[in-house]
């Protein structure tokens, strides 16, 4: 009887084990299938559900950061927000806003390129060994299609009380043409030549 007991209980973690281990390649499968196509990626800690593209409409629920969602329409309406329709489940769908200054959210393959890239970065100053060590790597670019290019000046600001300050411009600019800029002080080890820098008054 022990023996019976004990071949049903087996059998039945290896068909939970069985079951889980489908259910995981089945989600795997399906975020592959969602990755191809047009979607989001939530960056926000999280983002509410509408029922319709509207701060007022009914509260449906919250997507979480780093989830990912397939698009199925997009509204752009709201001066302030983009609002995307996203499919949450087999049956089910709702709107999340995104702001267009400020996004909570990373587009992926949008079709229409509608984004104007978004710059970041974390520290305040940037530090490098010489003008030719100058890279990108602490810089967070996001836009709705991957088609962007980041390009930089690097310009020298005479003090009034003497001395002077290096600051370093990044251009970003994506398919069709949209551009974003964002300034950096930038601190070498060895300083450039006058002739490898432009003069910080003719960037304004």
């Amino acid at each position: 009887m022990k023996k019976i007991v004990v071949v049903v209980v087996v059998i039945a973690i290896g068909g939970l084990l069985l079951k889980t281990y489908v259910n995981g390649q089945k989600g795997i499968a399906k975020m592959a299938n969602i990755e191809k196509g047009w979607h989001v990626e939530i960056s926000n800690s999280y983002i509410n559900i509408r029922k319709e593209p509207s701060a007022y409409s009914v509260l449906l629920g919250k997507v979480e950061k780093d989830e990912k969602y397939e698009v199925l329409d997009i509204n752009l309406e709201n001066g302030r927000y983009i609002w995307y329709q996203i499919k949450i489940d087999k049956d089910n769908s709702g709107w999340v806003a995104s702001g267009r200054s400020d996004p909570y959210l990373i587009d992926h393959n949008n079709p229409n390129d509608i984004a104007t890239p978004v710059l970041k970065f974390s520290e305040e100053v940037c530090y490098a060994n010489s003008i030719d060590d100058i890279n990108y790597e602490h810089l967070e670019v996001w836009d709705d299609r991957d088609e962007f290019e980041i390009t930089h000046k690097v310009y020298k600001e005479i003090k009034n009380e003497g001395g002077h300050q290096y600051w370093i411009v990044y251009k970003v600019e994506d398919g069709v043409g949209k551009t974003t800029s964002k300034t950096q002080k930038i601190v070498f080890v060895n300083e450039p030549k006058d002739s490898e820098v432009l003069d910080f008054n003719d960037s304004k």
